[in-house]
């Protein structure tokens, strides 16, 4: 938990039986990767998994999952968003159920040729529809910190922003999987999580 911020608490069980990470935003709690070296950086393909389940839903930014150069998934104040970098994101309308746990996905493709082949999200096993805002990256730019729950740090865009919930399980992928790997990932997790 760097920055100094606080760690959040493991609760066990929380779900199927399974224990899950518990974030309060009172308490500033977050953790994080870092640094996340040269292997997420400059990566052609990312693929990312959240399992969680934020309690609440505030008007305000909280990272779920994400670089600090915006590389993941993260409450924007009215929506989620997933991106690639500052400048090439997307942005997704989901009906949000703060008293169950869902699966987010990212994946990124940087060879493809445009921001939607590029970068989808999908939520709950289904591929959902990104308002895009710039044109799709080719790589993961370079990286210094992965968050999770929050960013405790003095400065960046997720600086001292947390959420309220649980993180299940993260899975992360240095290449975007096949359409085929991401239904065994999400069968896995559904089946895993009993969701």
């Amino acid at each position: 938990n760097g920055g100094g911020g606080n760690a959040p608490t493991y609760s066990i069980p929380i779900q199927n039986s399974l224990g899950a990470v518990l974030y309060t935003s009172a308490s500033k709690q977050n953790l994080d990767i870092n640094p996340v070296g040269s292997w997420l950086k400059t990566q052609t393909g990312l693929t990312l998994y959240a399992v969680a389940r934020p309690t609440s839903l505030p008007a305000t930014i909280f990272p779920l999952v994400v670089a600090d150069t915006r590389l993941g998934i993260w409450w924007n104040g009215t929506n989620y968003s997933a991106g690639s970098s500052a400048t090439s994101y997307g942005t997704v309308t989901v009906t949000n159920d703060t008293t169950k746990f869902h699966v987010y996905g990212m994946i990124f493709d940087g060879s493809q040729s445009t921001a939607a082949a590029k970068l989808n999200f999908r939520y709950d096993n289904a591929l959902k529809t990104l308002t895009y805002t710039g044109a799709g990256d080719t790589n993961t730019g370079s990286p210094g910190a992965v968050f999770f729950g929050g960013d405790a740090r003095a400065s960046g865009y997720f600086s001292s922003l947390f959420m309220n919930g649980y993180i299940g399980e993260v899975l992360i992928w240095t290449r975007a999987l096949s359409s085929v790997e991401i239904s065994q990932v999400e069968t896995y997790l559904n089946t895993k999580w009993g969701l």
